[in-house]
């Protein structure tokens, strides 16, 4: 019970920080945003770990490996508020979420892990649901498509290396590293990029999507921590229902036929590319 309610808290803090992003992304460049949600994070996240790990979570084991996780986190970060600017927060949402499939199709090439029939149906499902989302035919059918389509392709190598990193370092230091090395990323970019704050209450909406982002960080660790993937990954997809009501009540986007049947698709491909994994490990 507990892994569930970490696992439904998070699948609704991340869509509601994602939903205060499209707000600020029309008004600030999306490297303002995005450095001021890992800044805040890095803060958060890293005195809770220092707490706990002190001055080691500095030293990872794999060095390398978190680097490259950070990499693609900022990549993947970068490219999905980019998206944002100009599609609506659900069928954005519902195309990040091919991540998972996309990962468990590179994991078989690269990592030699062999992908069971389920899995192979969950990635064409979940490849089918984003032609339905974004495809020929779908008003998405632009060219600001490719931003999000950029974006889980960066979240699949995000999850790669989550498995790498996995096996070597502290969860808490996995987390740190990525916040950080995001914030410092993101701090390169920032003089080019430089806006101040507008109106006094976008305060608000920055320090909410940096503690909405490590709320939701914690709430998946503590998920994992207390459940097994096969329960935990599934409760994920509910952050698209979240997103889809979101939608609607902030920015008045109504969902066509086409993307809700390319939403449930997605979401059937993920936990079938994702449950029987978990059994095979077993």
């Amino acid at each position: 019970m507990r892994a569930v309610a970490f696992a439904l808290g998070a699948a609704t803090l991340l869509p509601i920080m994602d939903g205060l992003v499209k707000v600020l992304v029309q008004h600030y460049p999306v490297i303002v945003v995005a450095w001021a949600r890992f800044a805040l994070m890095s803060v958060l996240l890293g005195t809770s770990t220092f707490a706990r790990l002190g001055w080691s979570m500095f030293w990872p084991v794999a060095m390398g490996v978190q680097c490259v996780r950070a990499l693609a986190a900022v990549a993947a970060t970068g490219l999905f508020y980019a998206g944002l600017q100009v599609l609506p927060l659900a069928e954005s949402t519902a195309i990040m979420c091919l991540a998972p499939a996309i990962a468990a199709g590179a994991a078989h090439v690269w990592l030699g892990e062999r992908a069971t029939g389920w899995q192979w149906i969950g990635i064409l499902a979940s490849l089918g649901g984003a032609i339905l989302i974004a495809g020929p035919g779908n008003e998405l059918f632009t060219a600001a498509v490719l931003l999000p389509l950029a974006a889980s392709s960066a979240f699949a190598l995000f999850i790669l290396t989550s498995r790498v990193a996995g096996r070597r370092d502290h969860p808490g230091i996995t987390t740190f590293w990525t916040c950080f090395g995001g914030f410092l990323l993101f701090s390169l970019a920032l003089p080019f990029n430089w806006q101040g704050v507008q109106v006094a209450h976008d305060w608000t909406l920055f320090v909410l999507i940096g503690v909405l982002g490590a709320l939701g960080q914690f709430a998946t660790a503590s998920a994992y921590r207390h459940g097994s993937t096969a329960l935990v990954a599934p409760l994920g997809y509910v952050s698209l229902a979240v997103a889809a009501v979101l939608g609607w009540l902030l920015f008045q986007d109504m969902l066509t036929p086409s993307s809700v049947a390319g939403m449930v698709l997605v979401g059937i491909g993920g936990v079938l590319v994702i449950r029987p994994s978990r059994r095979v490990a077993h």
